[in-house]
């Protein structure tokens, strides 16, 4: 009985140990040294193939589909990755799919706000505004825009003002398009959070 009381004790205080651990880890930041010469030149190598890419004024109505989409000079696999699509697109890999710098947004002075199309398969258009800081590290993103092409039942149109989108999502599955509004708030920092 002492031995099954022992046993009992040791695998809570085992238990109790990995918890604290393992709690402990996740609240650690990585303290590996920044190479700043390096965010230096692919800050700068960003900014540049970005320049050929005009910027729009707010307000306006993103509504990318496939009756109206004419980017056809794609990104290149090291452009994906400098703009963390990889992250972006996830699951899917910067080699599964063509992606399109759209346009730039000027909205704030503390970050960079670049609206992107990609194509994760040829029946699918995703418009997403992603927001990096100065030196082009993702902050947040948003998808603003969805058009598909096989079953023609579902579609995405953003109107964007200031710091808000009024992200519309159409479903066609019915007959009807029975249309939902959501509402996000683009914080100082360049989050992007639904409305309440």
């Amino acid at each position: 009985m002492k031995r099954i009381k022992l046993n009992y004790l040791l695998l809570i205080v085992i238990g109790f140990s990995i918890c604290i651990i393992s709690c402990d880890s996740r609240g650690k930041k990585n303290l590996t040294p920044i190479n700043t010469e390096n965010t230096k030149k692919i800050s700068t190598y960003v900014s540049t193939f970005l320049e050929k890419y005009s910027f729009k004024d707010i307000p306006l109505t993103d509504s990318t589909n496939f009756d109206n989409f004419q980017n056809t000079v794609g990104l290149t696999k090291d452009q994906m990755l400098l703009l963390k699509l990889d992250q972006i697109c996830s699951p899917n890999s910067p080699d599964r799919i063509k992606a399109f710098v759209d346009y730039r947004l000027n909205l704030s002075t503390k970050y960079r706000s670049i609206v992107i199309t990609f194509s994760p398969v040829e029946e699918i258009l995703t418009t997403v505004l992603a927001n990096y800081d100065l030196v082009y590290n993702l902050i947040d993103f948003k998808q603003i825009a969805y058009d598909e092409i096989f079953d023609r039942w579902s579609q995405t149109l953003t109107e964007i003002k200031e710091n808000k989108l009024f992200v519309t999502n159409i479903d066609y599955s019915t007959g009807k398009p029975l249309k939902k509004l959501i509402i996000f708030t683009i914080d100082e920092e360049g989050k992007i959070k639904a409305s309440h």
